[in-house]
């Protein structure tokens, strides 16, 4: 059984900030000696000022991508229908002006503008594929419920010495609350906005023996395809071992997959293929193959 999935370009739009300040005003002064005396007027202290929200560098969140770890309602009850994969937790990703809602059952994604802790996001837009899973399909409504319109946030940095990762807490206009840790992009941690590729993954491993490995392992087996505008497969290249492995994607012995991916080279490594890193985009095709079929 063969299933092919879109592919939705999206159309980035530029972010527009927007900051305003206030003039100063200018205010006669009273000699100290002529200051009228008010210690009558009250007896109370003034309330004390409400503590500044820290600030938070939009870095902070363009450079991380956001796992959903826990998500309470405004009485401090789970909603369990937005942790039904905990093995593929909800993701989001903010990119220029857009942010991008991952791991629901159709990849979601939104103009968005920042002001200050506020974060105000435009109607989601994504793929139409349809999922078998009811509670699967039904997070695409949940997310969207939560992160349109108008929400607070804040977040923290990680500490490289306790070794706690980058915190977001996500305040929807409901009163839910959707808490996130961070984990670097694969832009920021290799420097560079990576190539698009599409790789065809076989169905069964083979045996192998890569060039640092002291034993027999077993590895995918790849080939690099080509397609036209129209999203016609035109070439294919040979296929081969392929000694690492590809972040975001789990093999499933007897299941081949074509996969959109990014490539990034990364320095400081031999060059025996394993100099480049590959991040899984899309799985735009699927199949099924039988035990003992041929490529």
């Amino acid at each position: 059984m063969k299933r092919r999935f879109p592919v939705v370009s999206l159309a980035i739009v530029p972010l527009l900030l927007a900051a305003c300040s206030k003039a100063p005003v200018e205010t006669e002064t009273t000699p100290a000696d002529e200051a009228p005396d008010n210690s009558a007027i009250s007896d109370t202290t003034p309330a004390s000022a409400p503590a500044a929200t820290p600030y938070v560098d939009d870095s902070l969140l363009t450079r991380h991508r956001w796992s959903l770890k826990e998500a309470v309602d405004a009485k401090g009850r789970t909603i369990g229908a937005l942790l039904v994969r905990p093995d593929k937790p909800i993701q989001i990703t903010f990119v220029d002006s857009r942010i991008n809602v991952h791991n629901t059952c159709n990849g979601l994604s939104g103009v968005f503008q920042r002001l200050g802790d506020e974060l105000r996001v435009e109607a989601l837009i994504g793929t139409k594929m349809q999922c078998v899973e009811p509670e699967v399909a039904a997070l695409d409504g949940e997310m969207s419920l939560r992160v349109q319109g108008s929400s607070r946030f804040t977040a923290q940095p990680g500490n490289t010495q306790s070794k706690s990762p980058p915190k977001l807490e996500w305040r929807a206009a409901n009163g839910d609350i959707l808490r996130f840790v961070g984990d670097m992009t694969p832009e920021a941690r290799y420097g560079s906005q990576g190539e698009t590729a599409f790789v065809e993954v076989a169905a069964f491993t083979k045996p192998c023996q890569p060039p640092m490995a002291t034993a027999p392992q077993t590895c995918l087996e790849v080939r690099e395809v080509q397609y036209d505008d129209q999203g016609i497969k035109t070439n294919a290249g040979p296929w081969r071992l392929f000694y690492d492995k590809i972040d975001g994607f789990t093999h499933e012995p007897g299941i081949r997959n074509v996969l959109r991916v990014k490539r990034y080279r990364r320095d400081g490594r031999p060059d025996d293929g394993t100099n480049i890193a590959y991040v899984m985009e899309l799985s735009i095709e699927s199949e099924t193959v039988p035990a003992g079929a041929s490529q």
